[in-house]
């Protein structure tokens, strides 16, 4: 579940969800030892999958992608 605080942009609670799952798996991928450049390319093509799909165009929009970047800490 989404934390309240949380908000992507997305325009849908369901949206919000989806890429908080996207954010999750690329914390996952980074304690792996995923680099950062490799998890930035993950992000960014999950994003672009996300946008293919029905209600969730909005997911390659600069401000979702910017508040992606920012929880996982990329903009300090």
């Amino acid at each position: 579940m989404v934390a309240n605080n949380i908000d992507f942009g997305m325009f849908t609670y369901a949206g919000e969800c989806a890429v908080y799952g996207i954010v999750v798996a690329a914390e996952v991928l980074a304690d792996k030892g995923m680099s950062e450049d490799d998890q930035i390319q993950f992000v960014l093509a999950s994003l672009e999958r996300l946008a293919k799909q029905p209600d969730y165009e909005e997911a390659t929009d600069t401000a979702v992608r910017e508040a992606v970047f920012e929880a996982l800490g990329f903009f300090k």
